[in-house]
Formats: structure tokens, C-alpha cells, sequence
């Protein structure tokens, strides 16, 4: 899949994406705030995401890279959990941030997600300290649903904390 938007593109990871992959994530601006990664992130590592994201059979994981030069901006993410729910995740690169690439990219993915998918629902959540990230959400709709235990961390090191969480249910036409 590949998606468009006026600045962006939304597409699957290739082997030339793999270095400034690794390069964008490792940086503590960026890997705090994602749960679940390998700390440090490697090569390695963003090979393997390549790897398990090209097998995905449901929802889409992907990189948000510009239109126009192919360069690297973050990445976005529908998980599916259950019949028509999807969980969002997303990243910017730290260079890239204050530019409305997180909205631009989450936006075109949940428009392909209720229309491809018929999703009837995505939910969301975010770190509690991560106020861009909650900004992004509540300009795209998202309504807050209150703080949930979530398991968070770095790979291998994982807790349970109360993390706020959010909605954007099917926009009806």
C-alpha cells in the first residue's frame, strides 16, 4: 500500500529507508516515548521491522517519508484488535517535528483505515507526558477516554502504567 497526501508519503519500508530508520529512532527524543523497542535501536533492528512489517496481513505499518525527496520523516501505524478496531501508533523524526507531518500522515492512514478496513473505531494512547502527541490526537478528533494500564517500555523491560487513551470512532458521512 502506498498513500499520498499533499507532503507526504505513506509507504512500506525499503532497504534504503534502513539506516536513516535506525539513525531517526535510536535518540532518546524519540525511543522514550515509543514503547516497545529495543534500546538501543540497530540496523538490525530496523531490518527486522522491515521484515515483520511486509508480512502483515492485517491493518498497515509503514514509513512517513516526504513526497517529493523520498526523505525520511517517521512512521505510522493500524494494528488490528478486534472486528472493526484499530490501535494507531505513530513517530516523527526529532529534525522533523513541529511541521504537521504526525496530523498529515495520521490523517490519510485513518481515512484509508475506515474506508479499506471499515473500521468502526481506533483507539490510541500515549505516553502521559507526550503533550505533542496528545495535540496531534485531539486535532484529528480523537476524544479522551481516560487513563488505562498499559504495558510500556523498552523491550525486555516492560511495566504496567496508567497511560491516557483515546477514541476516534468512524466519521459518518
Amino acid at each position: 500500500m502506498e498513500l499520498l497526501t499533499e507532503r507526504l508519503r505513506l509507504r512500506s519500508c525499503r532497504e534504503e529507508d534502513l539506516k536513516p530508520l535506525a539513525a531517526a529512532i535510536a535518540p532518546p527524543a524519540i525511543s522514550d516515548w515509543l514503547c516497545n523497542l529495543p534500546q538501543p535501536y540497530t540496523l538490525a533492528d530496523a531490518r527486522n521491522f522491515m521484515h515483520r512489517t511486509a508480512a502483515l496481513e492485517k491493518g498497515w505499518e509503514g514509513i512517513v517519508a516526504l513526497r517529493d525527496s523520498g526523505t525520511l520523516v517517521g512512521g505510522v501505524r493500524l494494528t488490528i484488535v478486534g472486528d472493526e478496531e484499530a490501535d494507531l501508533g505513530y513517530w516523527v523524526a526529532r529534525a522533523r517535528w513541529g511541521r504537521g507531518y504526525a496530523t498529515e500522515a495520521v490523517a490519510a492512514l485513518l481515512e484509508w483505515g475506515f474506508r479499506e478496513l471499515a473500521l468502526q473505531s481506533v483507539i490510541a494512547s500515549t505516553l502521559p507526558g507526550n503533550r505533542p502527541s496528545q495535540a496531534v490526537l485531539r486535532r484529528l478528533g480523537f476524544r479522551y477516554t481516560g487513563m488505562r494500564p498499559t504495558k510500556t517500555g523498552t523491550c525486555g523491560t516492560c511495566d504496567t502504567q496508567r497511560v491516557p487513551h483515546y477514541l476516534l470512532e468512524r466519521p459518518t458521512i
